[in-house]
């Protein structure tokens, strides 16, 4: 506290003040404190209330802050007033959550990984590096941070890393992080790219360490308070100089806060061990950047997560991932091919990170064209980097997902994106997710069903802190046709955090032969690429890929579904209970998005598709079909959530899909497009499902919740396109009930 009240010929007397404490237990008894106490004049104090003199600080069973796919992140309020007299001079209002980090260093086979716990229980980490937008608009936009980060808890990602090559985000960041159980990973503004980890930059930087210091003591001091700011790096892949790394780790970190670790670095490098290395237990990070950042055979990831070593804990791994052609296309307007590059890349990619690099877009470029053949136009092109994104992003995580006891997190590098870009990312500039996205989202749901690629063996994966009963793992197997060849189906039990390795997927009865995954080789540059295909560009281009009799090498390819349903399912009661791993969705969507079928209940499912040695060019014969599709507003008077909860600039709403013929609908999209007037990202909202695919006479629900102002009540447009399908605008059924309200 400071007293600012000063004259200098008299200074006026010491004053008593009183100190008036209240915090507020969410919907249960406030707990109110007033202390009186004496400044004299410009004297600056600290003020500690404790449980010493304030018993009733000491809170019995209160609620926690638990993480996504742990429970609630349940808060807190302290009301703060200051009054010199009868009058309030100064308040403040605080929101913060009760829980404990702790961390723990375990060595394996000569390498450290850390392991985390949130109130005691170990949480396995999945999530991705923020990037700052390269004009910081975004970080000043309160709208688009929480869509953005809407973005993150809809995928099921627990994880922000905020890298150390960025700035720290607004106070309204950290807020919206604690509303929605997000954790965030915080590197100080240190990165090897500059700090001469790899003989760029200078150790030198930032040549004003006491400005530094200073803003990291103002950072600390004003972050503190949040529930979900996890952990502190000394920097990214490096740390700073000795005179300013030690006051960060002892002075401001371990005296200011105290409440969280400190590591050295994100990994890669760390200083001298007489500097001190993490707090508070002086061990490595435990942790390792490195990559891959390129393509690789999807099974790879299987392979390397058995290798264990730096994938103990993979803080930065990803690829390029091609956005939509709505994205691409706000970029580079221009589609005109280059005469001395592949179709239908051009010279202006490179200025967009279509390069070489970490990110070696040819091994990406090459994997669209050697596993779904040549492209027919920037369109097709883009389809079918979208299934390259859903394969090795997919694989990522559940290759991770089977070894959760040997391994403590991955994340991603990255899961925005800075500027418009090709590369690294999950959704782009324009908040526009790709195929990616949504893969990811399923597979880290918290009861999954998956296959390891490289023997396609079934395995169903147990995220939740307790174990999983009355589970039903369905497996069906599907040709080109649409014809069901293979099924199998078992009653199962899953323990909690683990995964249970089941069976092989019957591929021989189904009429597999060799599986191996092709070579894809790496040209020295873009043009050393095979150009095939450039003159075959269509004249108009299609938003679809065209038909054409297009038989792989090497067999047939089939389709694989994996379906996990919940016989009898219990109503949860224990407090940090995460078994409705569907709700946060749910209470975004505002309607029920599981299905049932007698009395099982669907809740996770995931779609594969197999061709010998990964050839799947043979996708581009499958029949071109027109489904039946409905969408809906949802009235406030029919959605289940009470009526406080409704965002007043949000609306909902429901669509309905329907495959009614005998072939296989794959790959559909779905999007919605609000007032083209409006300086707005595309969509600000979210869909509680997408690139997804029907089977033979099944019909789908997903819902959209839109939460921003840009949709005013007239009827949005919503479209539906896919692999195979004939793109349509899908027709709004009833008149718009927006207007309704709930009593």
């Amino acid at each position: 506290l400071y007293n600012n009240e000063h004259s200098l010929p008299n200074p006026y007397p010491a004053f008593n003040p009183e100190l008036d404490f209240q915090a507020v237990r969410l919907s249960e008894e406030e707990i109110y404190l007033k202390k009186e106490i004496e400044l004299a004049p410009l004297e600056t104090r600290p003020i500690v209330l404790d449980e010493t003199e304030w018993p009733q600080l000491r809170l019995e069973e209160p609620k926690l802050w638990w993480p996504v796919g742990m429970g609630f992140p349940h808060l807190y309020q302290l009301e703060l007033s200051f009054f010199p007299d009868k009058n309030v001079s100064t308040a403040k209002r605080i929101r913060f959550g009760i829980r404990e980090v702790s961390s723990q260093v375990t060595e394996v086979k000569g390498w450290r990984r850390r392991d985390f716990f949130l109130n005691g229980q170990k949480v396995f980490l999945r999530g991705g590096a923020w990037v700052p937008e390269m004009l910081l608009r975004r970080e000043a936009d309160p709208d688009w941070l929480r869509q953005e980060l809407l973005l993150w808890r809809q995928a099921n990602l627990n994880l922000v890393r905020l890298w150390g090559g960025g700035v720290t985000p607004p106070e309204e960041f950290f807020a919206i992080a604690d509303e929605l159980g997000l954790l965030v990973w915080h590197d100080f503004w240190i990165t090897g790219d500059c700090q001469a980890t790899w003989g760029k930059g200078s150790r030198d930087w930032p040549l004003e360490a006491k400005v530094f210091l200073n803003n990291a003591q103002s950072t600390v001091l004003r972050l503190r308070p949040h529930p979900s700011l996890f952990l502190w790096t000394a920097g990214n892949e490096g740390y700073p100089r000795q005179e300013i790394y030690q006051p960060l780790r002892d002075k401001i970190v371990a005296e200011l806060d105290g409440t969280r670790p400190f590591l050295p670095s994100s990994g890669y490098a760390e200083p001298p061990e007489d500097w001190g290395l993490s707090w508070p237990d002086n061990q490595p990070s435990g942790t390792y950047s490195g990559g891959p950042y390129y393509w690789v055979d999807p099974k790879e990831y299987y392979n390397l997560i058995d290798r264990g070593r730096d994938w103990l804990f993979k803080n930065e791994v990803g690829l390029p991932s091609l956005p939509l052609l709505s994205s691409l296309k706000k970029f580079l307007p221009d589609s005109r091919p280059s005469s001395d590059l592949p179709f239908p890349l051009t010279h202006a990619w490179g200025f967009h990170d279509a390069c070489e690099g970490n990110g070696k877009y040819s091994l990406y470029d090459g994997a669209i064209r050697q596993r779904y053949g040549e492209p027919r136009s920037l369109a097709d092109y883009v389809w079918k980097a979208q299934l390259v994104n859903a394969e090795n992003y997919r694989a990522i995580f559940e290759a991770a997902n089977q070894a959760l006891d040997r391994v403590a997190g991955v994340i991603l590098w990255k899961t925005n994106s800075a500027w418009p870009s090709v590369m690294w990312q999950l959704y782009d500039y324009y908040l526009q997710p790709n195929a990616a996205y949504y893969f990811v989202r399923r597979a880290c749901e918290p009861l999954h069903p998956q296959l390891d690629l490289r023997d396609q063996t079934v395995w169903v994966v147990n995220q939740l802190s307790q174990r999983s009963e009355g589970l039903v793992l369905v497996a069906e197997l599907y040709n080109l046709t649409g014809q069901k060849v293979g099924s199998r189906e078992e009653k199962i039990a899953v323990e909690a955090k683990s995964a249970k390795k089941l069976w092989p997927l019957p591929l021989k009865e189904a009429g597999f032969t060799n599986l191996a995954g092709p070579t894809i080789m790496e040209p020295s540059t873009l043009k050393a690429l095979n150009q095939k295909g450039k003159g075959d560009s269509e004249s108009k281009e299609l938003s679809f890929p065209a038909n054409k009799s297009n038989q792989s090498e090497g067999g047939k390819t089939f389709f694989c579904v994996l379906k996990l349903w919940q016989e009898n399912p219990r109503p949860e009661t224990e407090e940090n209970s995460d078994r409705d791993k569907l709700s946060a969705l749910k209470e975004l969507a505002g309607i029920p998005i599981s299905s049932t079928q007698d009395k099982r209940t669907l809740i996770a499912e995931n779609f594969y598709w197999l061709a010998p040695n990964d050839d799947f060019r043979a996708l581009e014969n499958l029949p071109l079909l027109k489904l039946r599709a409905t969408v809906e507003e949802i009235s406030l008077l029919d959605d289940p959530l009470p009526a406080e909860k409704h965002n007043p600039a949000g609306r909902k709403f429901r669509i309905k899909i329907h495959n009614p013929h005998q072939a296989i609908a794959f790959f559909l999209h779905l999007s919605f497009e609000g007032d083209k007037s409006k300086n707005t990202p595309d969509s600000l909202g979210l869909f509680s499902d997408n690139f997804f695919s029907l089977l033979p006479g099944e019909t789908k629900e997903v819902a959209f919740s839109y939460h921003g102002t840009a949709l005013k009540p007239a009827k949005p447009s919503c479209r539906l396109e896919g692999w195979n399908i004939l793109p349509q605008r899908i027709k709004f059924r009833g008149s718009s009930p927006h207007h309704l309200t709930k009593k």
